[in-house]
């Protein structure tokens, strides 16, 4: 392996941990404390159970074949025609989750700081960091990671004030959720927890001479998230009651500003600018994918370059148009669809087949 074109276990770590942050920030928790009310915050858990999982089984699928690229990985598991299928639909799919978060941030921003702005202006800036950042190796996309992992630390600091106005007994009464309610809910905290998928394509650029730091360093990326999705959460369910929630777009933001510190009127602010960038890592994160799996699945036969050009702009025009509330709500469905399809079943089938096939030359 390239030593330009490889991480390590903890810019991996970094990685993950920042593109699902930045994918959680912009979608589901307001609609996983609709669906589950008070009882969301313990579902978080029983998601990052699942999702553990799912990255374990991406995992030891990876872990057969640690040299092959990422369109090779895909075509061993299913085949050369379903592979190619099944690549193109992780590029249908990546280029859904960057417009999807595009179009997310800004709505966010046009509601809370910059009401006049046309939400082209913000997708263009998104587009803009694409282009940039697209075009670079692993390594560069790696430190820029790691460079956001220190926005945490003000995000996290905003949502422990956040508790100051926590209320107990908005938690009560517990386990009161349905079956139905239950498992709808379990599958929004996944949902909200997207950007883990990612770990499909991004562990094969470790070096594989320890592939358990592998494994090591996904499940903690999962375990910190993890914990900082209930973080969320639980201040979401601590600072409001289930009808307060529904009529608030943006809980925690909303929470963050009835705070202020002497010259720092709008406490908000320290929540919505480490955010931003925590969010656009997410983009570059899934930007990055999308671009290399459209070069492979061509072949290599068109330089990356004019694929960043040509996939940014696409992106910036569907983003646009998309750019309603109403449409928003429209790709989130649709996204969802796809989200159990690229991040669920896709790798737990590769690891059926795996074992399938193991035991099969076992029999023989």
């Amino acid at each position: 392996m390239i030593k330009n074109n490889s991480i390590s276990p903890t810019q991996l770590f970094f990685i993950l941990l920042l593109t699902q942050l930045g994918a959680t920030f912009s979608s589901g928790y307001r609609s996983l404390m609709i669906i589950t009310g008070n009882d969301g915050w313990w579902i978080i858990l029983i998601a990052g159970l699942v999702k553990q999982m799912i990255l374990f089984a991406m995992w030891y699928s990876i872990k057969k074949f640690p040299d092959l690229s990422g369109s090779e990985m895909l075509k061993k598991h299913f085949g050369a025609a379903l592979g190619v299928v099944i690549n193109w639909l992780y590029v249908l799919y990546f280029m859904m989750v960057i417009i999807y978060l595009l179009c997310s941030y800004s709505k966010i921003m046009n509601i809370w700081v910059f009401p006049q702005t046309p939400p082209w202006v913000l997708i263009l800036l998104g587009v803009v960091i694409i282009l940039y950042t697209a075009r670079h190796n692993i390594q560069s996309h790696a430190y820029m990671h790691s460079f956001g992992f220190l926005f945490i630390f003000f995000v996290v600091a905003v949502l422990l004030v956040s508790l100051y106005v926590a209320n107990i007994d908005y938690l009560f009464p517990l386990f009161h959720i349905k079956w139905t309610p239950l498992v709808r809910g379990i599958g929004t905290a996944l949902f909200m927890m997207i950007g883990f998928e990612t770990a499909f394509f991004y562990m094969r650029y470790v070096r594989p001479e320890k592939p358990k730091n592998v494994l090591i360093a996904v499940s903690a990326a999962n375990i910190v998230s993890t914990i900082l999705f209930l973080l969320i959460v639980l201040v979401s369910t601590l600072g409001y009651t289930v009808s307060e929630f529904g009529a608030t777009p943006l809980p925690v933001n909303t929470l963050a500003k009835s705070f202020s510190f002497g010259i720092l009127t709008r406490f908000d602010i320290v929540y919505l600018l480490p955010w931003t960038w925590i969010v656009l890592t997410a983009i570059m994160s899934y930007a990055f994918l999308l671009n290399r799996r459209i070069s492979e699945g061509l072949g290599k036969m068109i330089p990356l370059t004019r694929i960043i050009w040509v996939t940014s702009f696409i992106i910036m025009v569907v983003a646009v148009l998309f750019s309603t509330i109403t449409r928003v709500m429209m790709l989130q469905t649709a996204l969802q669809y796809f989200f159990i399809i690229n991040a669920v079943a896709i790798p737990v089938i590769a690891l059926v087949i795996i074992l399938f096939k193991r035991r099969l030359h076992r029999d023989v």
